[in-house]
């Protein structure tokens, strides 16, 4: 029994000997399988890791791909802001659209004279490829359509456009003002009247047509003194030589894919469709007989709002032969049927194509400076850039071109003092005749006598424009005109040109009409009311100081071509306060008018530290102790209160009554809120 026991006992122990190995060998196997899946995990850890190590690597390595912004011609001819898409296109990727660029440029321009719509395009001509043009800021005021610029931009919609920095522009410095002046000698001119494919609108009689040629070669005869002439090639004795209607092949340029507001791409499709059209078609017109100082007028309907389109000076034209001939090209929608319209329509475009930019009227104070049209609420209304309504390239008749743009066309001559001939007097402080005295004939004469004088401003190249007007061939009729009665025919007529303005649709240069005596016409008036510097008055260029004064005016009714004006220049005309006829009392600001203004210059200058006046007797209202708060009580009196006009003389009663600087702004304060609720 102990053996088997014994034995038991052994057995047992071996058997839990045998046990533990087998366990062991187990738990040895389990483990090492785990240790080979944890080191396959570590292993597919570890390249995870250096994959995604790589991936990281590999993007870092390589530039996150940009895009360029997109931008179109027609984004950028609908925009008042074409600075904000160059800025996006200088910071959005787009170098490899930067280029520099030679070629013609050209200036196009969109009328509608009746609506008041109008636009100004740009374009650049290299070997026969054609770019629109639009500037990041003003372009220089010495570059004129045709000439040769290097411009540098970004390209638009495959070099369908070029958006360009103008201050980024060189050109040759040393040419002419105008270089399609002087608009003198035989002006061949062809006129088509067309139909796109799709249009289906009335079309003008063709006497209509022939009477307004007629009716534009008759002003323009007259306009320049017999030199410029606009007569047809193959019936030379005739004002132009007229053709048509022709369907032609083409839709209308809308339908073509040419958006409205790219003008210069209407009017090249326009032309292009025409031109080719008839060449090929009418084979007895030859359009190489108008090429050099030759006119095209096309009559068709473009399908847009604008009413007419005119080239700044000659286009080059392609015919379908290959040959490139020159003209100068007008395109007259046809929608508009009378013979006034064409009449009027025709003179203006003719007008661009001899360079001529519009007659604005400035409807503000001409004496508070700066000078700002585009900050004038009556230039930016219904006046505007074509606000003169005494003048073609104005909005409302054929009326003579003023002096400046007779002066650019070349249809004046220099004046000789001595003979008293020629047409035009460049009035300087060097060459002023003793007494300053000027005797003008009528604008209208075809006399060689002294018709303008042109005194030079502030600015290089602008000037004061004098000149005379009366009832004399396209120009009788003005007065009652065309609402109301004018004093057109009553004085001198002055103008002033600015240089370049810039405008939503680029920089031009118009001839402003203004109202001599500082005056704002009211909202209802439409036109310059009373815009001739009668006798005895004077205008003194707030630029400048030069006064011109109307000393005589010798009127003939009956023969109007007699009359003469007598106008008087002196130089540095300050007002000073020993002459109590060169300033106005009250006027503080010396802008010719008392106004809130002056109360606003008075306040600063008392209570705010502002800037002392600028005359000390025309601010001293009662001519007492001098300025001092008394005055300001009468200014207010006069402004808000019903009280009489300063005088700047002693009375002899001395006011005791006062008034703090809040009263005065208050008043102020409501003036300007009961003017911003009239508007």
């Amino acid at each position: 029994m102990p053996k088997n026991n014994k034995m038991e006992e052994e057995n047992k122990k071996n058997k839990n000997s045998s046990d533990v190995s087998v366990k062991q060998k187990v738990d040895i196997k389990f483990v090492l399988s785990i240790l080979v899946i944890i080191g396959g995990a570590l292993a597919m850890a570890g390249g995870f890791f250096m994959v995604f190590s790589k991936l990281i690597s590999s993007t870092s390595d390589t530039k996150i791909v940009e895009t360029c912004p997109q931008v179109t011609a027609e984004q950028l001819a609908r925009t008042d802001d074409v600075a904000m898409y160059y800025q996006k296109m200088e910071s959005g990727f787009c170098e490899n659209l930067f280029s520099t660029k030679t070629g013609k440029v050209r200036f196009t321009a969109a009328d509608n004279l009746d609506t008041g719509e109008n636009g100004m395009a740009y374009s650049l001509t290299i070997d026969g490829n054609k770019y629109s043009l639009f500037f990041k800021g003003n372009l220089n005021s010495d570059i004129n359509s045709g000439d040769i610029i290097t411009v540098s931009g970004y390209s638009i919609e495959n070099e369908k456009a070029l958006l360009v920095d103008a201050a980024d522009i060189s050109f040759d410095q040393d040419k002419t003002d105008n270089p399609y002046s002087p608009a003198v000698g035989n002006y061949e001119t062809i006129v088509i009247k067309s139909l796109f494919s799709n249009s289906n609108e009335n079309i003008p009689n063709n006497s209509d047509v022939r009477e307004a040629l007629d009716n534009n070669q008759s002003f323009y005869l007259e306009n320049s003194y017999g030199d410029l002439l606009y007569q047809g090639a193959v019936e030379p004795n005739k004002s132009a030589d007229i053709y048509g209607w022709y369907r032609i092949n083409d839709p209308m340029p809308h339908n073509a894919g040419i958006s409205c507001d790219n003008y210069d791409e209407v009017a090249d499709y326009t032309v292009q469709s025409v031109v080719d059209y008839v060449y090929e078609n009418q084979p007895e017109i030859n359009f190489e007989q108008y090429d050099s100082n030759g006119t095209l007028i096309i009559i068709t309907h473009m399908g847009c709002s604008f009413a007419g389109l005119g080239y700044y000076g000659p286009q080059e034209v392609m015919l379908p032969n290959g040959e490139i001939i020159e003209l100068n090209i007008s395109i007259i929608e046809a929608r508009y049927t009378s013979t006034s319209y064409l009449t009027r329509h025709i003179a203006h475009e003719l007008g661009h194509t001899l360079g001529h930019s519009h007659a604005a009227y400035y409807g503000c104070n001409i004496y508070k400076l700066p000078f700002d049209p585009l900050g004038c609420d009556l230039y930016n209304n219904y006046l505007g850039e074509y606000g003169d309504y005494f003048e073609v390239m104005g909005q409302h008749a054929v009326r003579h071109f003023n002096a400046k743009h007779k002066q650019e066309s070349g249809w004046f001559d220099d004046w000789n003092p001595v003979n008293g001939e020629g047409r035009r007097a460049l009035i300087t402080e060097e060459n002023i005749t003793q007494d300053g005295l000027y005797t003008l004939e009528p604008v209208e004469t075809n006399a060689n006598g002294l018709k303008a004088l042109m005194i030079p401003r502030a600015d290089e190249d602008t000037y004061l424009y004098v000149e005379f007007r009366q009832p004399i061939g396209w120009d009788i009729g003005m007065n009652p005109y065309p609402y109301e009665d004018n004093n057109i025919y009553e004085g001198a007529l002055l103008h002033i040109d600015a240089g370049m303005l810039e405008t939503s649709y680029g920089s031009v240069d118009f001839s402003f009409l203004f109202m001599p005596d500082g005056e704002r016409l009211p909202y209802s008036y439409r036109y310059g009311g009373y815009p001739a510097l009668g006798l005895g008055q004077k205008f003194t260029d707030p630029e400048t100081y030069t006064s011109v004064t109307v000393e005589a005016i010798n009127r003939d009714t009956q023969n109007p071509e007699n009359s003469t004006i007598t106008v008087k220049v002196v130089f540095n005309d300050m007002p000073t306060c020993d002459n109590p006829d060169s300033y106005i009392c009250g006027d503080v600001n010396l802008d010719h008018i008392v106004s809130i203004d002056d109360a606003v210059y008075m306040v600063n200058a008392l209570f705010k530290g502002g800037p002392d006046p600028l005359l000390d007797c025309s601010v001293d209202l009662n001519a007492v102790d001098g300025f001092n708060v008394e005055d300001i009580v009468i200014m207010v009196d006069y402004l808000f209160r019903g009280g009489p006009l300063p005088t700047c003389q002693d009375d002899g009663v001395k006011s005791n009554e006062t008034i703090t600087e809040d009263e005065v702004d208050q008043l102020i304060d409501d003036y300007y809120h009961n003017l911003s609720e009239q508007k």
